[in-house]
């Protein structure tokens, strides 16, 4: 079995739910023996990404922890000792010296959605920032959401940001552009699904290839963490949802922690028939560090700058998706070609989605 079998393998596995009778224990188990009997099954496959330092045994052996690790972090949980079940995670997760963590920087733009009440409503810099102290009545519990604590949500698409939100009506929808302050770096535990062509080693650039063999067995020790925060809700009306514990205690061990800002996650409710690129489907969540009475936390003001809210109904108005996405017709050695995107851009990117992305990326950034 090769990295892309497995990869592609275990995202398809995680499009479904448990079975009826099945608890998220006996589901994460299924899974993580199934990814661990793969890596078994892969060894002359995977040996080429192994160095010399890593041999593949060390890489078995390691997954194994992992996975026990964290089916003890949920027991811990599940018995009320959830302050334990924080450290653990903290512990082996989200240490200094943790392979789960990646860097984000300032070239990044993000994006934050929010639906209007009315289609006369505006939002300004304050109101697409998180929700506010004085209002943590209105924060939900969700998957990376504890009832009542602040955090900064934000997509790398807008698309990402609609299926978050369960795809609301275009009409009522508000978008702003983040983008870090110049200079300005996030530590996240990174748990996106990627695509694994960048993992191929048929190159002549050693240097790359080397950096491709790195990353590559990072994500074989992240896939148990991965599959564990990426399982589908069973119920999605249950007051408490099993699948929700370890994403929310990997969450609360990111909160006042100096080696770790935020995660980034893919969206478990990703539509891939609107679009396949995996990227696209990317999701980013900054816990307050700074807890006040009212207002935001001032360690993520300072580090962000993001336009106003643009609705999609005021940039209709605009013009901004007027002639995009046209076909393009051109005639190349003597034959006529009809192109149906618009100047060499991807079906994402014509989109109103993509087009809006682009409007936003021409407007002024403010500070809090």
């Amino acid at each position: 079995m090769t990295l892309e079998h497995i990869n592609n393998t275990l995202q398809s596995l995680l499009v479904n739910t448990r079975s009826m009778g099945e608890t998220y224990r006996m589901y994460l188990l299924t899974l993580f023996k199934t990814y661990y009997d793969m890596l078994e099954m892969s060894k002359s496959n995977l040996e080429r990404y192994c160095f010399i330092a890593s041999p593949y045994e060390e890489v078995l052996k390691s997954v194994k922890i992992y996975c026990d690790q964290l089916l003890e972090i949920y027991d811990l949980y599940m018995g009320g000792k959830i302050g334990q079940a924080v450290e653990l995670m903290r512990e082996r997760f989200t240490s200094e010296e943790s392979m789960f963590t990646d860097d984000i920087s300032s070239t990044i733009p993000m994006y934050r959605a929010r639906v209007q009440d009315s289609l006369c409503m505006t939002f300004n810099v304050k109101d697409m920032f998180h929700v506010p102290f004085e209002k943590r009545g209105k924060i939900a519990n969700n998957r990376f959401s504890i009832t009542g604590y602040p955090c900064l949500y934000l997509g790398k698409s807008i698309l990402a940001c609609w299926e978050e939100m369960y795809k609301p009506m275009l009409d009522n929808l508000s978008v702003s552009r983040f983008l870090l302050k110049k200079g300005i770096q996030k530590n996240i535990i990174n748990l996106c699904w990627h695509s694994t062509t960048i993992y191929d080693l048929d190159i002549n650039d050693e240097e790359e290839q080397s950096l491709r063999k790195l990353r590559a067995l990072r994500l074989l020790q992240r896939y148990p963490l991965m599959i564990a925060c990426s399982i589908r809700t069973f119920d999605p009306k249950a007051p408490f949802k099993e699948e929700y514990v370890i994403p929310q205690v990997l969450l609360l061990s990111c909160i006042d922690n100096e080696y770790v800002d935020g995660i980034s996650y893919t969206s478990t409710r990703r539509d891939n028939q609107i679009a396949e690129d995996i990227e696209l489907h990317q999701n980013f969540v900054f816990p307050a560090q700074d807890i006040k009475d009212i207002g935001y936390c001032s360690k993520l003001v300072s580090d962000f700058q993001m336009t106003r809210g643009i609705s999609f109904m005021e940039a209709d108005i605009k013009n901004v998706f007027y002639g995009k996405g046209t076909p393009n017709i051109y005639v190349k050695d003597g034959t006529l070609f009809l192109d149906k995107l618009d100047h060499g851009k991807t079906e994402y990117q014509c989109s109103k989605f993509g087009q809006m992305e682009e409007y936003l990326s021409s407007l002024p950034l403010y500070e809090l």
